[in-house]
């Protein structure tokens, strides 16, 4: 075992035990390959900053066909240089007891697939050409750790108590069998980039005196596919994908906080949204409902035994309004809690690190607070994350798209619906799995085992789902519910990677994490979490009050209808009983003792309902407003703290109110000091629009009494992209089907201060009415828009 560097944690298998070696030998060794490598590199760095240019321009010319040309040839043919992304990957998925090509584990992101493309290979030219080799040692160990995590290398020489150090200094402390891994990976992989660089200019004599002497010229423009000119959007995979092969990232402590202030924000208006719209209270539960166990065919291919009577399924609707109802509050409190600790880890990062009055060196170590800091956050992150991965594998096929390759007994099913973290193997069917099935089912497994997922590691299992449901036929494997669990994989994958980034001290977290007082210290830590948040895990809704909110599913909420007066009745009717259901879940709440916190801010108010219609003849040539119509949430209650946003400012609007709105629930708001403030609205202003935001807009604040005359119906989700980038908002991609919706610089205001996330629908590409008016309602809340914010612009658009 080593005593210290990366390998210090990972236990060998017998037959890969690694070889003994003397320091004599590590000289040797080192003695033969570092003047290659610097070598290689002088001559690399020259031609890159004198040709560069000329490269990405040729580069950029040639067919698929002719790049292979050249990356073979530069490659070498012994072994040959690997054909499909991710080699290591496809070895371990598809021929896992084949002969090893050390290659595929030592160089996994050479490969044609990936090269092939137009940026990887300009990217790696540019940052390997411009950078010391020093500054990519722990990214080239990080790359071949793969294999030997999964037991298909043999671990580096053995030499303990002794460390090797790369010139520059800004390496983890290796050793020096780790350190002849990195001199190896570096040897190759300089040799075939300065032939390829040959390759390219075949035309120039590189070696010539003339040459070398000629002009630096000035750096050009890193070539990204997540920048097009034509690109509302960018992708956190694909930079993730194309970190690969650049410049080591450093950790970006506000990303995290970005992420985490966003998630935070999503689970709080979700949990609002649960408690005023009835249609979006009954999406919920019944896209849990068809993920739960009892779903799963029994062993003849029939329905479970516990589905088979309409009792039976109502009792297990309740069972779900029950889990709806909780996990959404106790999502509310999980993500404060992280957000808290996010804020606590910014602070003391720019106190202590980054307004340090002497630049912390890599040799030295790091202040005791921040780093005590760093090590909470990533233990409470791992503390969150594992059991939410661990429990992929069971979500994902009891799913519409994958039950059907799964038979399960009747008790098995039980313990599963009893015991979430119950570890239940189902059976597979008969039916003939598909090699898109089979890598999707491979992933999860890899995934929800802490064994398998200690060897692939978390963010390669990620990754791999990436790229199944980017595939058309995975893409249809996928639901949204599932698109959204993976989402919520993404946020704490991203923010576990973010602290990864802090090298070198990151290669010492674990060893730190891992001395008898900080784990003590830590463990302690997470029971007084768990104390904390364990009376709201362990809460449970009474079964009256489930089945009256299972009732909910099937009422009638005709909001995307032209109002009638059947329509405003069966509205009102769905709306008393969600009030009236949650009237029961508060009074539980707080006979529970739970209603404080972030949960009682976000329940606090009722919210205010607009029922109230009068038929207007079509004669009547009265304005818009005068008509008293249906009203659907987005209205005043939803904007009482908006401000002004733009340059362009109307008066503020009044509406008549049908009804006075409802008390707060029961007497809290009225002594209260957090309860929303009903001062009014101010003057909103507005945002000129081409006709294609516009119709985005509109049906985001759909108001009947507006548009009496369209019915509201689905948005394409490219063109809410296009409206959200219109108005001035940067847009990514995390992973899963969440996106993280950035203000840019024409948004000013505090309000603009934070983002904001939305779900891409998935399979379909459109959004529903039923979440269009969520995200129109969230928009409000977030920002203070409404519909009349955005008009028309005048003119050719």
């Amino acid at each position: 075992m080593y005593s210290h560097g990366t390998f210090k944690y990972i236990v060998p298998k017998p037959d890969l035990t690694p070889q003994t070696m003397s320091v004599s030998e590590v000289q040797q060794r080192r003695a033969n390959v570092v003047p290659r490598i610097w070598n290689h590199f002088e001559k690399l760095r020259g031609i890159v900053e004198r040709h560069e240019s000329v490269i990405q321009r040729r580069w950029r010319k040639k067919s698929k066909v002719a790049r292979r040309y050249v990356l073979q040839r530069a490659w070498g043919s012994s072994p040959p240089m690997a054909t499909k992304h991710r080699p290591d990957v496809v070895h371990i998925r598809c021929r896992p007891f084949a002969s090893v090509e050390r290659s595929h584990f030592m160089w996994p992101y050479i490969n044609l697939e990936d090269l092939e493309k137009t940026e990887p290979l300009l990217l790696l030219l540019n940052a390997r050409g411009r950078n010391s080799p020093s500054t990519f040692a722990f990214t080239d160990l990080e790359h071949a750790m793969f294999g030997y995590r999964v037991g298909t290398l043999r671990g580096p020489p053995f030499l303990d108590r002794w460390n090797m150090r790369f010139t520059g200094r800004d390496s983890p402390n290796l050793s020096p069998g780790e350190g002849l891994w990195v001199l190896k990976i570096q040897d190759r992989l300089y040799q075939f980039l300065l032939k390829t660089c040959k390759e390219i200019l075949h035309d120039l004599n590189l070696e010539d005196e003339e040459l070398q002497t000629l002009p630096v010229q000035e750096e050009p423009p890193l070539p990204t596919s997540n920048r097009n000119d034509d690109a509302l959007t960018t992708s956190l995979m694909i930079t993730r994908y194309e970190a690969t092969y650049h410049l080591p990232s450093k950790l970006d402590v506000r990303r995290i906080q970005s992420l985490i202030s966003a998630k935070c924000s999503e689970v709080e208006d979700r949990l609002r949204a649960l408690r005023e719209d009835p249609g979006f209270f009954a999406y919920k539960i019944l896209e849990m409902y068809q993920h739960r166990p009892e779903q799963l065919p029994d062993p003849n291919g029939r329905c479970q035994p516990l589905l088979r009577t309409e009792d039976q399924r109502k009792q297990l609707m309740a069972v779900v309004t029950m889990q709806v109802t909780t996990y959404s509050m106790a999502d509310v409190e999980i993500w404060a809690f992280m957000h808290e600790k996010a804020n606590r880890l910014a602070a003391l990062k720019e106190k202590l690190f980054d307004g340090a009055d002497k630049k912390i060196q890599p040799e030295e170590d790091l202040p005791p607070e921040l780093a005590q800091e760093l090590y909470s956050f990533i233990f409470h992150l791992d503390q969150l994350m594992n059991p939410f991965i661990a429990r992929a594998e069971r979500t994902a096929i009891t799913s519409p798209t994958l039950r059907h390759l799964i038979r399960c007994d009747p008790e098995k099913v039980l313990e599963a619906a009893v015991n979430e973290d119950a570890d239940v193997k189902f059976d597979r069917s008969n039916v003939k799995i598909t090699e898109m099935e089979s890598e999707y089912l491979w992933v999860l497994k890899n995934m929800s085992d802490k064994y398998y997922r200690g060897h692939m590691g978390v963010h390669t299992c990620v990754e791999e789902l990436e790229r199944i449901a980017s595939d058309p036929k995975g893409r249809k494997l996928v639901t949204n519910y599932m698109a959204e669990y993976y989402s919520d994989i993404c946020i704490m994958t991203e923010c576990k990677r973010q602290t990864e980034l802090f090298q070198p001290w990151a290669a010492t977290f674990d060893a730190a994490m891992d001395q008898d007082e900080m784990r003590q210290r830590l463990l302690a830590l997470g029971q007084r979490t768990i104390d904390t948040l364990t009376p709201l895990f362990d809460f449970r809704l009474k079964l009256d009050t489930t089945l009256a909110g299972s009732a909910i599913v099937k009422m009638k909420y005709p909001v995307d209808k032209r109002p009638s007066q059947s329509n405003v009745e069966a509205i009102q009717a769905a709306e008393t009983a969600l009030d009236s259901f949650w009237e029961k879940v508060i009074a539980e709440v707080r006979e529970a003792g739970l209603w404080k916190g972030r949960i009682k801010e976000v329940l606090l108010r009722r919210p205010e309902r607009k029922v109230a219609y009068v038929e207007t003849p079509k004669s009547d040539k009265r304005s818009t407003s005068d008509i008293t119509a249906v009203e659907t949430f987005g209205g005043d209650s939803l904007r009482q703290d908006a401000k002004p946003q733009s340059t362009l400012v109307t008066a503020p609007k009044v509406k008549e109110k049908t009804r006075p709105p409802e008390k707060p629930v029961q007497e809290d708001a009225a002594n209260d000091e957090n309860a929303p403030d009903d001062g009014g609205n101010p003057p909103q202003s507005t945002f000129e629009v081409d006709k294609r935001a516009k119709k985005v807009f509109s049906m985001l604040f759909y108001d009947p009494s507006v548009s009496r005359s369209r019915l509201p119906g689905e948005i394409p989700w490219a063109d809410f992209l296009y409206a959200m980038h219109h108005v001035g908002f940067s847009i990514e991609k995390l992973g899963g089907s969440r996106w993280q919706f950035t203000p840019g610089p024409t948004l000013e205001g505090d309000e603009y201060s934070r983002g904001i996330q939305f779900h891409e629908p998935h399979p379909n590409d459109k959004v529903p009415f039923i979440i269009a008016r969520l995200h129109g309602r969230r928009l409000a809340r977030a920002y203070g828009w409404d519909g009349e914010m955005f008009q028309e612009r005048e003119g050719p658009n």
